[in-house]
């Protein structure tokens, strides 16, 4: 599978992410475990419903969720936005 960054993910990444050590951590380690398997149970992969519909999210950290869509056949996943629960959903 590849990963493709929207210019939204990368400028919320930049914004909520980069700067926490942490989370930067985290986040490698799930998108590791993403390209792996995208529907592992420990990342809590799920669809999105209402405005969402035909995205899925996966959790980064406890409160961290990476939104994305598949494309061309689910063997592309586009991640579209990154941040806590509220921020994007």
């Amino acid at each position: 599978m590849k990963i493709e960054r929207s210019n939204r993910f990368k400028r919320h990444f930049r914004k909520r992410i980069e700067n926490n050590p942490d989370l930067v951590a985290l986040f490698k380690s799930a998108v590791e475990k993403f390209l792996e398997n995208p529907l592992t149970p420990s990342l809590e992969t799920h669809p999105l419903k209402g405005n969402l519909k035909g995205y899925w999210a996966f959790t980064v950290a406890y409160d961290c969720r990476v939104v994305f869509f598949f494309e061309d056949n689910n063997q592309i996943a586009v991640f579209h936005d990154i941040g806590r629960h509220h921020e994007v959903y």
